[in-house]
């Protein structure tokens, strides 16, 4: 598949998803890679296959805790407890990039690893999911941004 229509794919399977499962769309949608604001939740996973790579979001944390309300059908955004939002971070990332590998035709089997996150304070510094990603999309909601980082590895 090709540069443009994995660029493609990044942002449509993202609305996907978050429409199917979290019963939410963004605002807008963009190319900006710029860190969101406040504090965040970073997710980041691998996958092997042909071809491997890596795949990473980095969520506003009101905007991860809107999503996990929605995904659990939870009526208090606010009283979701911070591993709880974690997980449902974790699992967006998984269907994320699973949903982009499926869909770009190439004739493997990927293995992802579990999903790897960290919070991150507002004025803390964060890992950087840009390096080595070409593909980026960031999904801006009313509370937050959510930024999507999926890049292919020789190795991974």
């Amino acid at each position: 598949m090709s540069a443009n229509g994995v660029e493609r794919l990044l942002p449509e399977m993202a609305a996907r998803t978050l429409e199917t499962m979290f019963f939410t769309m963004p605002d807008s949608v963009s190319l900006d890679p710029g860190r969101p604001s406040g504090e965040l939740i970073a997710t980041s996973l691998t996958f092997h296959g042909s071809p491997p790579g890596r795949f990473g979001l980095v969520a506003s944390y009101s905007t991860a805790k809107d999503l996990a309300a929605n995904f659990l059908g939870w009526d208090e955004a606010e009283s979701l407890t911070q591993g709880r939002v974690i997980s449902v971070i974790g699992e967006l990332a998984n269907m994320i990039c699973g949903a982009v590998l499926s869909e770009m035709g190439f004739d493997a089997s990927f293995d992802l690893s579990s999903p790897e996150s960290v919070c991150i304070g507002a004025n803390e510094a964060g890992p950087d999911f840009t390096s080595g990603s070409p593909f980026i999309c960031r999904c801006e909601f009313g509370g937050g941004a959510l930024v999507l980082f999926l890049g292919f590895a020789e190795s991974v």
